[in-house]
């Protein structure tokens, strides 16, 4: 409650401040509307002296402190004004009554108003331009100088437009000029919202009000028809109020709050810089890491609480140095940091670190420092500044992740070794499979020559192919890398040139076409289908070009989908008979091809339009 009650009164005396502020151009208002009673000449005298007294003010103002100022939209405007017064002056001192330019009328004094309200509203048109830019002194008072100069000769000399005429009152060219002037000025005030953000919120406001006042007087001042007229006096009440204003946003704030109205940008960056301290601070503190400075020419410490802490201190000690940091690292330790510190401090380059120290309540802890050094102006070394963090918990579990990477290493090689003894193992199966099979074959071969019965010798021939067929998977992985699975286009070429050298001559006559894309299949796959192969191309030779000099067969293998086969025999020979149902035959050949789908969950389509074609389509398993 005491707070708000606090901003309330806050908030009251300033407002009371604004109104005060306006008391003294109240009363000098209504001193001046009674001096208009008494005499206008002296009216208008003291609108116009204060008038140039508020130009004369600015231009002190901004010329004094224009090497320091990063807003050179004042200093535009007080150089235009201390020139352009020139026209000021002139106006009052030509004004009807004052006689000081005897032989001329009050077309004078009006021509000298016109041409200062052009440099006026022009200057204030241009200066938003120089927010953001520098002002070239020199070039701009010269200018500002020469425009001066050529509009009063232009005057004297009688090539300046008419702007009143004695018993009819005011030209179109000064009415006219006027809403101008106005026009001007209004464009003013929308390049200054548009550029708000450079000035003061109460100074813009301020000097917005003061170029509406200006309006305002330049609208009164197109209504008169004598000099000494109602309109003409409410048109200088007008410019009373915006000289004010313009004093009040420039000259008494330049004073009273330098750094509000003149480096603003100054006091923007302090801002910035504070609110990023603040936000780096917290930063520091979330994350629980310490700040520290050392300057070795003052011999001061600056350390955050959080610096503090890390050792133990519950709040930040009197006294710090690097004779106090050695104490808590742990005597293990202290050479090696010695030594990094020293070879840092040598080559004056950044540096960092990782120790162990002992807290001030006797806990061991990990910290990291790290620190960069500075340097004074002629290259000596002034101090250092740095960061410090408790890294404990980080190692603690850098300590169990190596822990479980070691452990888990060590499976892995005992793994790996009994993976390696069972692939030997593996290996010498295939390898025993292999030679038992050959020793069948072999047996079987022998049988078949002792037999004196061509079919028997025929029937022992084909167990025999099969036999070698099932060897051949085995010796294939036993020369393999991967012995889960068969390369089964080479093993393929291999059982089929093997068959063509078994049959001889009956082979001669016969082409063998392989088609065969890389593929490596499961055994659980490769036998069945080495036995299909075997089956299927041993028929061929056998029947298939019986009473013919000549034929093929076209073995072809390839993927026709997601891990989908098709093996396709073919030969161009007699063909099937017709009639001949062959899932219904006696034959053992091509039973085995049906039982042997039927392991493979193949699909098996026959076309015995041209000679013989066996198409065996099956989804290989995961091996």
């Amino acid at each position: 409650m005491s707070e708000i009650a606090t901003q309330c009164a806050e908030e009251h005396a300033k407002q009371a401040e604004k109104l005060l502020s306006f008391a003294p151009f109240a009363l000098a208002a209504c001193g001046l509307y009674a001096s208009s009673l008494y005499s206008y000449l002296l009216f208008h005298t003291l609108v116009e002296i204060f008038c140039v007294f508020v130009m004369l003010a600015v231009f002190l103002l901004s010329w004094n402190s224009r090497r320091l100022l990063d807003n050179h939209y004042f200093l535009f405007i007080a150089i235009s004004f201390i020139t352009s017064g020139a026209l000021e002056v002139l106006h009052t001192f030509a004004y009807k009554g004052i006689g000081i330019f005897p032989g001329y009328d009050a077309n004078l004094p009006t021509q000298f108003w016109i041409a200062f309200r052009y440099v006026f509203s022009l200057s204030f048109l241009a200066a938003p331009v120089f927010i953001t830019r520098k002002v070239n002194v020199a070039a701009t008072l010269t200018a500002f100088t020469v425009v001066t100069a050529i509009l009063i000769s232009a005057i004297f000399a009688g090539y300046f437009p008419d702007c009143f005429i004695e018993g009819r009152g005011l030209t179109p060219f000064k009415v006219y000029s006027e809403y101008l002037i106005i026009v001007f000025l209004l464009a003013s005030i929308a390049l200054l919202r548009l550029n708000r953000k450079a000035f003061h919120p109460r100074v813009l406001s301020t000097l917005i009000l003061a170029i509406v006042s200006a309006m305002a007087a330049d609208a009164a001042f197109t209504k008169y028809i004598s000099v000494y007229g109602p309109a003409n006096l409410l048109g200088h009440l007008f410019l009373f109020l915006s000289a004010f204003l313009i004093y009040r946003a420039i000259v008494v704030t330049g004073i009273r709050e330098p750094a509000t109205l003149l480096f603003r940008s100054l006091k923007l960056s302090q801002q910035a810089l504070k609110n990023s301290e603040e936000r780096l601070h917290f930063a520091l503190e979330t994350s629980h890491i310490g700040a520290w400075d050392l300057d070795l020419v003052e011999h001061t410490a600056f350390r955050s609480a959080e610096h503090d802490r890390i050792f133990g201190y519950a709040e930040l000690q009197p006294k710090w140095n690097y004779e106090i940091f050695l104490e808590h690292v742990v005597p293990e330790d202290r050479a090696e940091v010695q030594r990094k510190f020293s070879l840092a401090t040598d080559r004056q380059a950044d540096w960092s670190f990782e120790c162990r120290i002992r807290r001030t309540d006797s806990e061991l802890r990990w910290i990291w420092v790290a620190g960069r050094y500075r340097s004074t102006a002629s290259g000596g070394l002034r101090g250092m500044t740095g960061l410090i963090q408790d890294i404990t918990e980080r190692k603690r579990a850098e300590e169990a992740l190596q822990k479980a990477h070691n452990e888990l290493a060590k499976q892995m090689e005992q793994r790996t070794g009994e993976l390696r003894e069972k692939e030997v193992l593996l290996k010498e199966i295939h390898h025993r499979v292999k030679n038992n099979l050959q020793v069948i074959s072999s047996l079987v071969s022998l049988q078949a020559e002792g037999s004196t019965d061509q079919t028997v010798r025929d029937v022992l021939q084909d167990v025999m192919y099969r036999v070698r067929s099932m060897a051949l998977v085995h010796e294939k992985l036993y020369q393999s890398a991967d012995l889960a699975r068969v390369d089964f286009a080479e093993y393929s070429e291999s059982l089929l040139h093997y068959l063509w050298q078994a049959h001889g001559a009956a082979a001669a006559k016969v082409r063998l076409t392989l088609e065969m894309e890389p593929l490596s299949l499961p055994v659980d796959c490769a036998v069945p289908c080495g036995l299909i192969l075997n089956e299927l191309a041993g028929n061929a030779l056998k029947h298939a070009f019986r009473g013919r000099n000549r034929g093929e067969v076209t073995v072809s293998l390839g993927s026709i989908g997601e891990r989908t086969v098709r093996l396709r025999v073919r030969d161009d020979g007699v063909g099937l008979p017709s009639g001949l149902n062959w899932r219904e035959t006696g034959t053992l050949g091509l039973r085995l091809v049906q039982m042997l789908a039927g392991q493979l969950s193949a699909t098996v389509q026959v076309n015995s339009l041209e000679g013989t074609e066996f198409e065996i389509i099956f989804k290989q398993r995961s091996s």
